[in-house]
């Protein structure tokens, strides 16, 4: 299951919109406890697009094979789908680091 992540000083939970908002600024202010912190998701989402890959391609392959002169419309869709599903998943793999100031 997906683990939202938390203040690296309190442990307080960051919710969606907050780890959003977090991840757009460069340095962040923790809400309870006034601590500051760094936000990153650089390798969330070279996990989360690799992943992409590896399941998109053989399944758009798949539906190919189905459909070899068939209309590309259902494939277009399936695609765009779990695309969008991938990018409603980066900010579940931001990383909280303590700032060093």
């Amino acid at each position: 299951m997906f683990k939202l992540p938390t203040c690296p000083h309190c442990n307080s939970v960051y919710y969606y919109k907050d780890i959003k908002k977090a991840l757009k600024q460069k340095e962040n202010t923790c809400n309870h406890c006034k601590k500051k912190f760094f936000a990153t998701n650089k390798a969330g989402k070279a996990i989360i697009i690799t992943a992409d890959i590896i399941i998109i391609l053989p399944l758009d392959y798949f539906l190919f094979s189905i459909i070899p002169n068939g209309p590309l419309i259902p494939v277009f869709i399936i695609t765009i789908l779990l695309i969008s599903v991938s990018f409603l998943l980066f900010p579940f793999t931001a990383k909280f680091k303590k700032s060093s100031t």
